[in-house]
């Protein structure tokens, strides 16, 4: 039975929903065009994503594993500063692994591919902009890492060739909602 795009794509906004990707802890603040509005639940505040922004920016992230996917010897850089999340991860990709090579590393000391003809991409889970720094980029471009998809809460003017996904990762489901993405889209037909 085939899915049609309409139901795939409420499909997408049903999973966000419920994986609470759309709540941020981050204030809210007028020059921000991620942050959509401000919910009051009883006494705490609540500040949501955009949730057109956050869609286009799972749909890229989607496309670029497709894209990956297609390649040669494709390798996918996962890098995680927080070290709960890493174990998390880690764990997770042990019992479903992608149907490439996947590097899980906690620190930017990339141990990237030796052949020069190997496509890799980073994706970043980062509380701050490491990325956004001029020599640890020009470290990925040298390792021939071209595809940088990121994801913090940090508002940037430059961002410098990278993709972004902005959301705070704070909470267990939002983790782990990203790994299921990554996953589930790296054995989708390109």
């Amino acid at each position: 039975m085939k899915m049609n795009t309409r139901n795939l794509d409420l499909s997408l906004y049903k999973s966000l929903i419920e994986a609470d990707f759309t709540l941020l802890n981050v204030l809210k603040s007028k020059t921000n065009p991620y942050v959509q509005q401000d919910i009051q639940l009883t006494v705490k505040h609540t500040n949501t994503v955009n949730i057109l922004e956050t869609v286009k920016s799972i749909k890229q992230l989607i496309r670029m594993i497709q894209f990956l996917q297609k390649q040669k010897s494709p390798c996918l850089h996962i890098i995680v500063e927080n070290r709960q999340h890493y174990f998390l991860l880690k764990e997770f990709f042990a019992v479903y692994p992608t149907k490439f090579s996947m590097d899980l590393q906690n620190s930017f000391f990339l141990k990237a591919k030796s052949s020069s003809n190997a496509t890799q991409m980073l994706f970043s889970f980062e509380k701050h902009s490491s990325t956004g720094n001029n020599r640890i980029l020009k470290r990925l471009l040298l390792k021939n890492i071209f595809l940088i998809n990121k994801v913090n809460a940090k508002l940037e003017n430059n961002n410098k060739g990278t993709y972004k996904m902005y959301n705070d990762l704070l909470d267990f489901k939002k983790i782990i909602f990203l790994a299921v993405v990554l996953n589930e889209a790296s054995f989708l037909k390109a």
